[in-house]
């Protein structure tokens, strides 16, 4: 596994580095991926944070620019507008553009994992499973990488490494050693359950299938989007502590805050179960906006990587 010269090493095959390395083979980079988990493709995993995504203007430009989007099409649910579910169980339907051409997309994001991956190695990049970075001499370049299942380390010497693990990346934690570098990090007082609306019996939307719904209640909400298969991706946004909470275990949420729902996500039963996780995903590379506002915001890593892709003479 030992890189060639010139050869890009990313750390991180989730969304941005599959996406990244595609447009580096493409300036005739050499690019290899180490990716701690197994091939989803394989082994039914998790796809890390797993919400949908709600694709704009700049996640597509940057599929574009990769030669992704024409393919991505079949698999993305347009979105129109927000529909806003009062407690009173009443719909207010709110456009997104000045018509209905003006829309965001909704997509799994496991499903646009895969895409990437596999167009990646279709066009040439290697990616290695299993080979979690465990840090880098910044001095010589070393890259550290551990055998997940053997326990196996090794020293990988490469021209160039870009971190495209995320927000606990090991990248980051060997410069936060260094002198003088700044770092700031916050964490949110919310966290998040996803969950599921099946499909009716025609295998059809049980609801407005190009709407992202939210159901708005003060401090916590719920939001829905919609797949291709006739489901709907929901996330139930709650704090952490206090009431109406993760803290409280069991909550008769969706028989009191959330009526009008009329159908009660799958694997909830009518109640919320205590499982919360915090919502730092994958370097927010293609953001979920929590008012609905859709993917892409100028941070986010989808801009990044078209950005790089810019210069006609990408040097490093």
């Amino acid at each position: 596994m030992t890189a060639e010269p010139e050869t890009v090493s990313l750390i991180g095959a989730g969304l941005n580095g599959p996406l990244l390395a595609l447009g580096l083979v493409q300036r005739g980079f050499r690019v290899e991926i180490y990716e701690r988990r197994p091939d989803m493709r394989r082994e039914r995993i998790s796809a890390g944070r797993s919400i949908n995504l709600a694709l704009s203007t700049r996640g597509i430009h940057a599929l574009t620019e990769a030669g992704l989007w024409n393919k991505m099409r079949k698999i993305v649910v347009p979105m129109k507008g927000r529909m806003m579910h009062s407690a009173a169980s009443e719909l207010t339907f709110q456009p997104y553009g000045r018509d209905e051409a003006e829309v965001i997309n909704s997509i799994s994001r496991a499903e646009l994992n895969i895409a990437l991956m596999s167009a990646a190695e279709a066009a040439g990049v290697k990616i290695f499973f299993q080979q979690r970075c465990t840090g880098i001499d910044l001095k010589t370049g070393g890259l550290k990488l551990r055998a997940t299942r053997t326990g196996e380390d090794q020293t990988l010497k490469s021209s160039v490494v870009i971190g495209c693990d995320g927000s606990a990346s090991a990248l980051r934690g060997e410069m936060l050693k260094l002198s003088r570098f700044n770092f700031s990090q916050q964490y949110l007082d919310y966290g998040y359950k996803e969950l599921t609306i099946p499909a009716g019996s025609d295998g059809k939307h049980v609801l407005e299938s190009n709407a992202l719904h939210i159901w708005p209640r003060g401090n916590y909400m719920l939001i829905a989007l919609p797949n291709v298969d006739g489901t709907f991706a929901c996330i139930l946004f709650l704090p952490f502590d206090g009431r109406d909470s993760f803290a409280l275990g069991r909550y008769q949420v969706f028989r009191g805050p959330f009526s009008g729902c009329d159908s009660a996500p799958a694997g909830l039963g009518g109640q919320l179960l205590r499982e919360s996780h915090r919502f730092d995903g994958d370097d927010q590379m293609f953001a979920v906006a929590c008012g609905g506002a859709g993917a892409a915001a100028g941070r986010c890593s989808a801009r990044d990587c078209a950005i790089l892709w810019a210069g006609n003479q990408l040097r490093f």
